[in-house]
């Protein structure tokens, strides 16, 4: 297994997304390669520190409603939805 094919799999063997004889045979290339192995630790000890992240909260009602609204209103785009098709927007760098 060569380092390439083993760092574009890390994330899948953290995530248990394959099967137990593919996560061994990636831990194994681990183990041989100090590269490969630095990365994983890196991989595991990054999403380690996103698990005990606390979780956002949601934005208050207030901040919610009328959101759309507003972008419409920002881009001259007020026009009513037609047909079930929502406006075209644009966006900074369209411009």
């Amino acid at each position: 297994m060569t380092c390439e094919l083993v760092r574009q799999m890390l994330d899948g063997v953290i995530d248990r997304e394959f099967s137990l004889e593919l996560r061994n045979a990636v831990i194994e290339h681990t183990e041989t390669c100090a590269d490969c192995a630095a990365e994983l630790d890196a991989l595991r000890h990054t999403v380690n520190l996103l698990r005990m992240a606390p979780t956002p909260e949601h934005p208050p009602e207030w901040w919610i409603e009328g959101t759309f609204e507003k972008i419409l209103r920002q881009q001259d785009l007020q026009a009513p939805v037609e047909h079930g098709r929502a406006p075209q927007l644009t966006f900074l760098d369209d411009k």
